[in-house]
């Protein structure tokens, strides 16, 4: 079990800061280190006080970071899913995506959180254990050359996904 050093969450499965003082590295104690692969760091969302304070994904193929999963990262009931974010330019970016067939159908997600630039709007969408696919959710609250703390949630019980508008 992870160590609670006062600010971890009841539930939380994982957390990943993703500046310089902690890279990729899961500090929530479950050791779901992720790899990086064509990221750099910016400036975060602190201003001048946060120089290397996010990572900077160069929006094209291959620029990411694959997190592995121990087992901790299979949410049975509930997840969250939070960022922060600065999108620039048109593009439809994922946030988060997770594919549940690597090796046989590349585009089988299980859960997607993406921006969609182009449009403005922010979406998810999450598929249970079973298979079962959440209703996709959008919502044009997405604002370019900002930095903003988008949120999405899922309850498996209910089958309702929701969008949190950013927090700038």
């Amino acid at each position: 079990m992870p160590q609670d050093d006062g600010w971890m969450a009841s539930g939380l499965v994982g957390h990943w800061p993703l500046n310089s003082k902690h890279g990729a590295r899961d500090v929530s104690g479950y050791g779901n280190h992720g790899v990086q692969f064509d990221t750099g760091l910016a400036q975060g969302p602190g201003g001048e006080t946060d120089v290397d304070g996010a990572f900077y994904f160069k929006g094209a193929v291959g620029s990411r970071i694959e997190f592995p999963n121990n087992g901790a990262l299979a949410p049975t009931s509930n997840m969250t899913m939070q960022a922060w974010v600065y999108p620039e330019g048109l593009a439809v970016s994922p946030i988060f995506s997770y594919q549940t067939d690597l090796k046989n159908d590349l585009y089988k997600y299980g859960v997607t959180f993406w921006f969609h630039n182009t449009e403005s709007k922010l979406s998810a969408q999450f598929v249970d254990q079973g298979g079962k696919s959440s209703a996709e959710v959008k919502a044009d609250v997405m604002t370019d050359g900002e930095w903003q703390f988008v949120t999405a949630t899922y309850s498996s019980k209910t089958g309702l996904v929701k969008l949190l508008p950013p927090k700038k």
